[in-house]
């Protein structure tokens, strides 16, 4: 039986069913269908990689060009232009008057010449001892963004803007978007502002943006049973092929809800299936290659690419955590021999990165299901003799993730 596989195992790869999140999707559907209503949207989507933000973003921006609406979507890099990115993006967007267009299109050229004068470092810290350089380029944002969405609302159309990544984004770049959220929301003006980023994004949008506690946040996690039974039996079955009870039901135990694993072991288990139906047997050789998968490639990479006091914390992690992989900071300070306090500053970066998350007070978590195994199988004794005591921040400075 040759039937194409539905399923798609990669990072921000659409999945064949967006289980899940029925009640984000259906909100913006409602948003981007009454641009006649004058209101304003602004939220936050955040939480591990892998479990679909950016994957929503693309989905509100599919949305957001069907009905017509100005759309403006960045991703945000690390140390990267977010200044730039949405003038650039304000460019981009159709249907606006000649006026308007020379605003954004002068503003847009006119950081260009300036920024391909300057080293992004460099102009960063001529922007923090310049107050004026900082408020001109707020002002020139203000501008083009409500002389955008007004004339948007003037043809019956909403202006969507979604910042993805933006955990990355310089302070000093977001803090010129409070006076535009706070205005936008006083115009009344039909739109939608979406920032969607890891863990650590409220706390950084609270920090640099004006108005930003008042931002509806969203926590993206695990699916629940229900989604993902949804996620990997309806797609199979479209293709034409279908589940065993019990096959299905192991797939949801092994992937845990996590949604890039939803797709990577449905997609294992279709492989290797014969005929129409999935059963117990292919899907237990179905999670044997996607645990091969991960532990190759995607758990040793970015074990690999975690500094020295990271693995030490993660290790004290794995042996400190209960048998559904949390566990108790207190634990964790305990098996170190040291005070908690010692660890706050490299358990702040894992949560930055991704890799753990808090399960409840005083908790942590992996981000993803079966890292804490991966890593509590390690024995490549890179951690050294001291293994008790962190090493300072500044010689074990983190590298990118």
């Amino acid at each position: 039986m040759n039937v194409t596989n539905p399923f798609r195992p990669g990072f921000a790869a659409p999945p064949p069913v967006l289980a899940g999140r029925d009640d984000l999707v259906n909100d913006v559907i409602t948003i981007t269908s009454s641009a006649h209503q004058r209101f304003g949207a602004h939220r936050v989507l955040y939480g591990p990689r892998g479990v679909g933000k950016t994957v929503l973003v693309d989905r509100f921006a599919d949305l957001g060009a069907q009905r017509k609406w100005g759309v403006v979507s960045v991703e945000v890099r690390r140390n990267g232009d977010l200044y730039g990115s949405l003038l650039a993006g304000f460019s981009a967007v159709g249907g606006l008057s000649q006026k308007v267009r020379k605003l954004v299109f002068d503003k847009a050229s006119e950081w260009n010449e300036r920024s391909q004068r300057l080293n992004l470092g460099v102009y960063r810290a001529e922007a923090r001892r310049s107050r004026s350089f900082g408020d001109e380029r707020g002002v020139h944002l203000h501008e083009v963004w409500m002389s955008v969405a007004s004339e948007m609302a003037e043809h019956h159309r909403g202006l969507m803007v979604l910042i993805d990544e933006a955990q990355n984004a310089a302070a000093d770049h977001l803090s010129m978007l409070g006076p535009v959220l706070q205005d936008l929301s006083r115009a009344d003006l039909p739109n939608l502002v979406t920032f969607a980023g890891l863990m650590n994004l409220p706390r950084h949008l609270v920090e640099n943006v004006s108005y930003a506690e008042r931002l509806l946040q969203v926590r993206l996690g695990h699916l629940d049973t229900a989604a993902t039974a949804h996620a990997i039996a309806v797609p199979a079955r479209d293709a034409g092929k279908s589940f065993d009870e019990d096959a299905l039901q192991f797939v949801v135990a092994a992937t845990g809800g996590y949604p890039f694993f939803v797709q990577l072991y449905a997609y294992h288990s279709f492989e290797v299936s014969h005929g129409a139906r999935i059963s117990l047997a292919d899907v237990r050789d179905g999670a044997q290659l996607a645990q091969r998968s991960l532990e190759d490639g995607m758990f040793r990479t970015r074990w690999e690419s975690l500094p020295h006091t990271e693995r030490q914390f993660l290790r004290l992690m794995a042996t400190s955590a209960n048998a559904i992989g949390i566990a108790r900071i207190a634990d964790i300070a305990s098996a170190a021999g040291t005070a908690t306090q010692q660890w706050s500053v490299i358990r702040a970066r894992l949560i930055g990165r991704g890799v753990i998350e808090p399960a409840a007070h005083g908790e942590l978590r992996c981000s993803q299901p079966g890292f804490l195994g991966y890593v509590a199988k390690r024995s490549d004794g890179d951690e050294g003799a001291n293994a008790g005591e962190p090493s300072s921040a500044a010689a074990d400075q983190p590298r990118a993730s």
